[in-house]
C-alpha cells in the first residue's frame, strides 16, 4: 500500500492581513500627500512667476513711457534741445537762467512715508500709497506704435482709432477696500491713466472728437478729452496749464513725524466709466514709491543709504515744471527717479517687490 501525506496551503492570518491593510494605506496616504504637496509647489512656483511677469510688464510700460517717450517739445535754446527732465534746469529759476518748457510738463509727488519695518540686512521698508507721477509723453517722430484710442460706434459716432505721438499720463494707486489676509494691510490697483494730446495745432483737426460723437471711448486705452473739456483735445502748450491737466483732489494728510499737513494730490475717478480712460497696471498692490535723484543733492539724513542718492521730495514734497514762473514749488534739477513697487498674491500670501531706476 502507498501512502501520500497531506501538506495544508499556508495561509495569512488576520493580524498579517491588517497589517498590510494598514501598510497600504498609509503608503497611498503619503503617495497622496506627496501629490497634493507638489501641485501646491507648482502652483505657487506658477502664481509667482505671474506675479513676476505682471511686474516685468509694469516695468516695460515704465519703461517706454519715461524714457523711450520723452516729456518736453524740443527747444533749441536748451542744453540737449531740453527734450528730457534733466535738461529742465529748474534749479537755476531763483538766478533767472530758466523758462518753463514750450510743451509739455512733469509733476512728481513723493512725501516721506513713516517707516514700517527694518529688515535683518538693515534695509528700509516703506508701505506708500499716496505718491504720484503726471507727466506728458511724447514719443519719436520715427515711433509707429502710437498712443492710441478706438472710439466705439454708436448712433452718435461712425467710430475709428485716433492716434498722437503725445499724451498725457498719470501713474497713482487706488484703494480696493481689500485687506490682506489677516485684514492687515490695504491693497491697491497701480493705475494708468492715459489721454491722448495733440503735438501742435496743426495735428489738433485729428483728434477732433465732435466728428466722432462727443467723447466716446474705450474702457482701458485712454481717453481724448475728459468730460466738460472742449471737444477738441488739448496741445502740448496748452496742457501746462494745471486747470487742463487730469483734474485732482488736494487732501490734507499728516506728516510721518510731527503735527504739520502737506497736499496730498489724488486723482478722483470720472463720474461715467466709459470715459475713463485707464487701466488698472497691476492689483493687489501694497507700495508704490517714487524716489528723485536731484541737484542740489539732499542733505544728509533725507534718504536711507542703500538708496542714495535717491531720496524723498523735500517740502512742499512736489515738483513740477509749471508753466509760469509762479507755478513752480521746488527749484532743483531732476536727474532721475527710482520706483519701487511691492505686489501681494492672495493665493500664495508671498510679497514681492521690484525697483527700477530710470534716467531722466
Amino acid at each position: 500500500m502507498t501512502t501520500r501525506s497531506l501538506h495544508k496551503r499556508p495561509g495569512y492570518t488576520l493580524v498579517e492581513v491588517m497589517v498590510a491593510l494598514g501598510l497600504s494605506v498609509l503608503t497611498m496616504w503619503i503617495l497622496a500627500e506627496a501629490f497634493r504637496i507638489g501641485l501646491e509647489m507648482i502652483g505657487q512656483a506658477r502664481a509667482q512667476a505671474n506675479l513676476m511677469t505682471q511686474l516685468a510688464a509694469v516695468g516695460a510700460i515704465l519703461q517706454r513711457d519715461l524714457v523711450y517717450a520723452h516729456p518736453f517739445l524740443p527747444d533749441d535754446s536748451r542744453p540737449n534741445r531740453g527734450l528730457r527732465l534733466s535738461d529742465q534746469r529748474v534749479d537755476l529759476l531763483p538766478s533767472g537762467r530758466w523758462t518753463p518748457p514750450l510743451g509739455g510738463f512733469f509733476r512728481i509727488v513723493a512725501p516721506p512715508p513713516g517707516l514700517t519695518v527694518t529688515d535683518t540686512e538693515g534695509l528700509n521698508i516703506y508701505t506708500v500709497n499716496n505718491h504720484a507721477l503726471h507727466f506728458t509723453a511724447i514719443l519719436p517722430e520715427r515711433e509707429t506704435n502710437l498712443f492710441r484710442v478706438t472710439v466705439p460706434a454708436d448712433s452718435f459716432s461712425p467710430g475709428g482709432t485716433y492716434e498722437s505721438r503725445a499724451a498725457e499720463i498719470a501713474y497713482f494707486l487706488v484703494d480696493t477696500n481689500t485687506r490682506t489676509s489677516g485684514g492687515t494691510n490695504p491693497l491697491y490697483n497701480l493705475v494708468r491713466r492715459q489721454r491722448l494730446v495733440a503735438v501742435n495745432d496743426a495735428e489738433r483737426t485729428r483728434l477732433d472728437t465732435s466728428q466722432a460723437g462727443m467723447f466716446f471711448n474705450d474702457l482701458i486705452a485712454s481717453q481724448i478729452v475728459p468730460p466738460g473739456s472742449p471737444t477738441t483735445a488739448y496741445t502740448l502748450q496748452g496742457i501746462r496749464v494745471p486747470s487742463n491737466r487730469f483734474p485732482i483732489d488736494v487732501l490734507p494728510i499728516s506728516e510721518p513725524v510731527g503735527t504739520t499737513t502737506l497736499p496730498r494730490l489724488v486723482f478722483p475717478p470720472v463720474s461715467n466709466p466709459n470715459l475713463s480712460g485707464e487701466e488698472i497696471l497691476l492689483p493687489n498692490v501694497l507700495s508704490f514709491e517714487v524716489m528723485v535723484h536731484w541737484q542740489p543733492h539732499p542733505p544728509n539724513g533725507t534718504a536711507a543709504p542703500t538708496d542714495n542718492p535717491y531720496a524723498f521730495l523735500p517740502p512742499p514734497h512736489v515738483f513740477d515744471t509749471g508753466h509760469d514762473l509762479t507755478t513752480v514749488p521746488l527749484h532743483i534739477r531732476v536727474l532721475g527717479i527710482q520706483v519701487t513697487i511691492r505686489a501681494y498674491d492672495p493665493k500664495t500670501r508671498a510679497v514681492r517687490q521690484n525697483t527700477w531706476r530710470f534716467a531722466l
